[in-house]
């Protein structure tokens, strides 16, 4: 795979306490649904908006393929992603990728597929591709979350760690590290697009009981990929040791998945955001190693859902999708099917579906959400009042 290598412009880049080299490019992104999102350039067309995500290769939806003028066969897999359906895929070639100016990838082989699974995360947020692994190798990514900003430097210059944690990697398609989950060892994949702190795989679990030992109770929707929804048991584990770090009292969610990714063995599950926002992140693949500092996070409490509802979008409005029993919402009267008019009265029309479910994840426990929903002919107020559910 070749590689621009002239140094478009240079950008000095200074983090506290390690040595960093100049970077070819930094740029900012948007963090929608705890996934990083930039604007990129394919083929010279675009701007297309496009998720970067180590745990993925290259993806493009097949809208995207036809503004190309590619040609895209597709065909239905054995298996989809994360989720349990199946999805229909083809391949294509991208002659050129462009993230910013010096941040190029050539004849970067690519997997084309109806983009139809992001709707029930982002809405009307649109997704027109994915990409990780052919920019995580050939370029050092730096992942700075308090600032919102990818630095990007050649893999070539040697980054002195100063006082960042090392940590070494496999590299299997996705980068893999060796930690402790309450002192059970195990290797997760570092995966920026994850969603949430730790998504556990089936195997992993029942090899060393976790749903006794979390306690772990309702099975619900926590999650959305390629091949649908993904569910799971959610618990709170006290400690996540990676390489001399630990963070402490992050929500986990065990999978319940029957097919997928998560029921594979070929390691023990993802962390996502929630954990590598609590650092700024140095993805170094050619020394095999990802280097954390702290960030402002960095000891802060992670949340999860305090409505216990899955809300999908359905034309203007949301639709509730699934309802988690016995949860606030429960409680409030929503249930399965309801479409949901307007939030503490504002129109669901004029709201974004992630920063909605974004909103009833941070409001503090306790809080009072007023829905306006739709239930056949009638319309309804309802009242819930937030609470955390583990």
């Amino acid at each position: 795979m070749r590689i621009v290598t002239g140094l478009v412009f240079l950008l000095s880049v200074a983090f506290s306490g390690a040595a960093y080299a100049q970077a070819v490019a930094v740029i900012p992104f948007k963090l929608i649904d705890n996934r990083i999102i930039v604007p990129i350039t394919i083929e010279g067309q675009g701007p297309f908006q496009c998720i970067i995500d180590s745990g993925a290769s290259s993806l493009i939806s097949t809208e995207v393929a036809a503004q190309l003028g590619k040609s895209v066969a597709l065909s239905e897999g054995p298996s989809g992603g994360v989720g349990e359906n199946r999805v229909r895929s083809g391949s294509t070639t991208l002659k050129t990728v462009q993230v910013a100016r010096g941040i190029e990838v050539h004849d970067v082989p690519t997997t084309a597929m109806p983009f139809d699974d992001t709707i029930p995360v982002f809405g009307k947020v649109k997704i027109d591709a994915v990409f990780g692994t052919p920019l995580f190798e050939q370029f050092t990514v730096i992942v700075d979350y308090d600032k919102r900003e990818l630095s990007f430097q050649p893999k070539t210059i040697a980054i002195a760690s100063g006082n960042a944690v090392v940590i070494p990697i496999e590299r299997s398609g996705i980068p893999i590290v060796s930690a402790k989950l309450d002192g059970v060892p195990a290797r997760f994949g570092l995966d920026l697009g994850a969603r949430s702190s730790l998504l556990l795989y089936t195997p992993f679990i029942e090899k060393n009981g976790l749903r006794e030992k979390y306690h772990a109770s309702f099975n619900t929707i926590t999650g959305w990929g390629i091949g649908g929804p993904v569910r799971s048991q959610i618990a709170r584990a006290k400690t996540l040791e990676l390489g001399g770090v630990s963070v402490n009292d992050i929500v986990i969610r065990l999978s319940t998945q029957k097919t997928g990714g998560t029921t594979y063995s070929r390691f023990d599950g993802l962390i996502g955001p929630d954990v590598l926002k609590q650092f700024r992140v140095t993805f170094d693949y050619t020394h095999n190693r990802v280097l954390l500092e702290r960030s402002s996070l960095f000891g802060k409490r992670d949340s999860y859902d305090r409505l216990g509802a899955w809300f999908i979008q359905k034309d203007d409005a949301f639709s509730v999708l699934e309802v988690v029993p016995d949860g606030p919402a429960a409680k409030a009267g929503l249930r399965k099917d309801d479409i949901v008019l307007a939030i503490d009265g504002h129109p669901t029309s004029s709201l974004l579906l992630p920063e909605a479910r974004t909103r009833l994840r941070t409001l503090p426990s306790g809080s009072s959400v007023r829905f306006q929903i739709k239930r056949g002919t009638e319309t309804l107020e309802l009242r819930a009042v937030l609470r955390d559910l583990v």
